[in-house]
């Protein structure tokens, strides 16, 4: 009787850690889905994940090689690249109404300003964010965000080719659909409507592009009295 009762505690030990790597892996799968899904139809191009590990114990978590496309009429070169970020989930959110992501925190990004003819490829991954008519899913609230050390690579066509590189030290928000009505999409674009805006002053304002400083504030509509 006692074996007996044993092998039934095994059994449903087995059963249990089963059932927990199975839910943890889509967990990890359905944080990767929705980030790429909901990203690549925001902004119009490809948005790509290598792996989400998150824990089901604590939902802390890393998010490993996320990239955004260079939008269509560019290079093959990659927008933005952050090789790695940590965040952590209200759990109790996951499957409820609003998903609550207590923060996030992106360290060494890279962001790629590319001028090609009248065009900036992150501002046409700004112009491609419309989320006027998004309403569904869940919504999206994150208490705060925290990118450091950033690098933005800027290269200009205009007269010939020119690279150069900024840096972005932080970069910083809270609160984003603290509201309770933003969607995921609209969450996102809370988030890449700012650090967009930011990555293009940083090509400018740090004098990397001094030589074409008329013709790059004619493209992006920057007023000389603003700056």
């Amino acid at each position: 009787m006692k074996h007996k009762g044993l092998k039934i505690f095994g059994g449903l030990l087995v059963v249990l850690i089963a059932a927990f790597i199975i839910l943890n892996f889509s967990l990890d799968g359905i944080v990767k889905s929705a980030i790429e899904e909901n990203g690549t139809e925001l902004l119009q191009t490809e948005v790509n994940i290598g792996n989400v590990n998150v824990s089901l114990f604590d939902g802390s978590g890393v998010i490993y090689g996320f990239t955004v496309a260079n939008p269509e009429g560019f290079s093959d070169e990659k927008a933005i690249v952050i090789d790695e970020m940590s965040l952590k989930i209200d759990l109790a959110t996951i499957f409820s109404d609003t998903i609550v992501v207590e923060n996030i925190h992106i360290q060494n990004p890279e962001l790629f300003f590319e001028q090609i003819g009248l065009g900036i490829n992150l501002r046409k991954l700004n112009e491609n964010m419309d989320v006027a008519e998004d309403t569904e899913g869940p919504s999206m609230v994150i208490n705060h965000l925290l990118m450091e050390d950033g690098t933005v690579r800027v290269s200009s066509t205009i007269e010939r080719e020119r690279t150069a590189e900024a840096s972005i030290e932080e970069f910083e928000l809270t609160n984003i659909g603290q509201s309770g009505s933003n969607t995921m999409k609209q969450s996102i674009r809370e988030i890449m409507d700012p650090l967009i805006e930011r990555a293009i002053q940083e090509a400018v304002s740090r004098g990397l592009l001094e030589q074409l400083e008329n013709k790059v504030q004619d493209l992006l509509g920057v007023d000389d009295d603003e700056e």
